[in-house]
């Protein structure tokens, strides 16, 4: 039998021109271009196909009076396909040159793309590495909704924050959040100058003729709108919490840059609240159940003309004083959602909004002072008339890219569903919830059919919910997420036509706890000791009702005794 590029026997011109072809045919087939494009629904032209990038080691030297920079990427990547040809995601520094694995290759710059050509085919599954050199001017990029990202100029320097597609303008890269990878940065900058990368601070080398080496090490998995290079004039510290553990179980180390040039009332109100960073990590972790999941936190404070924060990973940048605490709150609560466990595309920006949001509202309530819980804050949005319109636009299906940080669609809308979920399911499923995404979606991305999968699951699992139950969870996620106009299912409607379901567990051996959902309809709880219809009673009992929850605790008679609620 012949196997490919082996042929029978024919007159040798014959045979050498038909092997010749097949072959090449064959070679043609192993090869072909990576995507120019990951197809995001919001912001086709980033992102490339073909590979999938391991890890990016960053060498930037960096003159902040001039604002330009001389750098070299070194980037690891395994390709997904054959190729002939990638590209990587860069703006900009015309003349830059690459090589693969010490070879040089071909690289040409058309639009925001550098495409990248190897002498020869890069196999799949082959682990490879392309060094990009390229020297010039960093780049600020205008997003579609017109704000500014990238390497945003500050007097003395840099501040940088890439959401979502500012890091093409200072480094070659996969501009998409579903390829998260570990980093490596050497930033040197003069003495007088701080460099903040992500992660830990390796090591800071003063080579003794007016500049220094900052070398971070961002350890685990990280999307580039998350990276940053920040360069200025700062009152730098590092500090090793004694009370909070990072993801390795070492003590957290935390990095602060404050803008060296605020006044010293506001410099010292400002260190006053990055000072609650600590007992914020520990109160999200402690409701939760997990752990933090990096090895370090911070805050980079300088003011600028962009008006919005960022939630960088592991050094949050502000960039106006003074700072709102829950607005802190918000950031650091994006280190689980949206950081640890990232958006698959920019079509599930809600998910790491819905959380953080929820978050802030939850530690504004609990731990700063604010009266207003969550469970009103749901009811305030859900119950106001102003701006009815403010409903069309659902969270999950953006009329395009201008509204991604829209308030209301992407912040608030998802929140209130996550509150509404937590309303439904019981605090013990919505905690278990949490935990189950950042276990099972760990440094990596989540969609938006994907979450709903694992809600209904745990709700299944935990809450009881059987087939009816998860029809309308179904149709509550379609309304929240996909529909146009007010959903109509809320905690006070989802049971309406549905039996709630009981929650029971022991407090000790004698002792049971019972709970159930408000969810806006009276029910009586009732005891039996069989199930006979005219023997079930009255639990002579008033429940205690917290967080949309009523709970009896209770010392059953001794034989076999049944619960169940009643519409009252």
């Amino acid at each position: 039998m012949a196997t490919p590029c082996q042929f029978p026997r024919l007159p040798d011109a014959t045979q050498l021109s038909l092997s010749m072809l097949l072959c090449a045919n064959v070679a043609v087939a192993q090869f072909a271009p990576g995507a120019r494009t990951a197809g995001d629904p919001y912001l086709p032209a980033i992102g490339n196909g073909g590979y999938d990038v391991q890890h990016y080691d960053l060498t930037i030297h960096y003159d902040p009076v001039a604002n330009t920079m001389v750098s070299m990427a070194d980037i690891t990547i395994r390709a997904t396909q054959g190729l002939s040809e990638f590209s990587l995601d860069l703006r900009g520094f015309p003349g830059a040159t690459v090589e693969i694995d010490g070879v040089a290759v071909g690289a040409a710059q058309e639009g925001n793309k550098l495409i990248v050509t190897p002498a020869v085919g890069i196999a799949e599954d082959r682990v490879f590495h392309a060094v990009v050199s390229y020297s010039g001017r960093p780049s600020s990029i205008q997003d579609p909704d017109g704000s500014l990202e990238g390497w945003v100029r500050i007097p003395q320097g840099g501040f940088v924050v890439n959401e979502p597609m500012g890091a093409m303008g200072w480094f070659p890269n996969n501009n998409v959040p579903s390829d998260k990878a570990t980093y490596d940065f050497h930033i040197t900058v003069p003495t007088t100058h701080t460099a903040l990368g992500n992660g830990e601070l390796v090591s800071r080398i003063d080579h003794g003729d007016g500049t220094a080496t900052w070398n971070w090490h961002m350890g685990l998995p990280m999307s580039s709108y998350l990276s940053t290079s920040t360069v200025g004039l700062f009152d730098y510290t590092k500090t090793s919490s004694a009370t909070t553990r990072g993801a390795s179980g070492n003590p957290l180390e935390i990095y602060n840059a404050l803008e060296s040039t605020l006044p010293a009332a506001q410099k010292d109100a400002a260190a006053r609240a990055v000072g609650h960073q600590e007992a914020i990590i520990n109160f999200i972790a402690s409701e939760i159940g997990a752990p933090y999941p990096f090895d370090s936190a911070g805050v980079v404070l300088h003011r600028n003309s962009l008006g919005y924060a960022l939630e960088v990973q592991t050094k949050a940048h502000l960039s106006s004083i003074p700072i709102p605490l829950p607005l802190l709150a918000h950031e650091i609560a994006h280190q689980w959602f949206g950081n640890c466990v990232g958006p698959a595309t920019w079509r599930e920006i809600w998910f790491m909004e819905a959380w953080a949001m929820w978050w802030e509202w939850h530690w504004d309530n609990r731990q700063n002072g604010n009266a207003a819980t969550v469970e009103q804050r749901f009811a305030d949005n859900y119950q106001a008339t102003a701006e009815p319109s403010r409903w069309d636009t659902p969270p999950a299906d953006l009329p395009d890219a201008s509204q991604l940080f829209d308030d209301f669609p992407v912040y608030t809308r998802p929140a209130m569903m996550i509150e509404a979920y937590r309303q439904i399911v019981g605090d013990s499923t919505f905690f278990a919830f949490q935990r189950a995404l950042l276990t099972e979606y760990a440094y990596n991305s989540i969609s938006g059919a994907q979450l709903v999968a694992l809600a209904r699951r745990l709700a299944q699992e935990r809450s009881g919910f059987e087939a009816s139950h998860l029809a309308q969870l179904d149709e509550f996620f379609q309304q929240w997420l996909y529909a146009r106009g007010k959903p109509t299912l809320t905690p006070t409607t989802f049971f309406r036509q549905l039996p709630p379901r009981l929650a029971i567990r022991f407090i000790s051996a004698n002792e049971l706890e019972i709970g159930w959902p408000l969810a806006g309809v009276e029910f009586l709880l009732e005891e039996s000791g069989d199930l006979s219809p005219a023997l079930w009673t009255p639990v002579p009992l008033s429940p205690i009702v917290t967080d949309g929850q009523a709970r009896v605790s209770l010392v059953p008679p001794t034989g076999d005794r049944f619960y169940r609620l009643r519409r009252d």
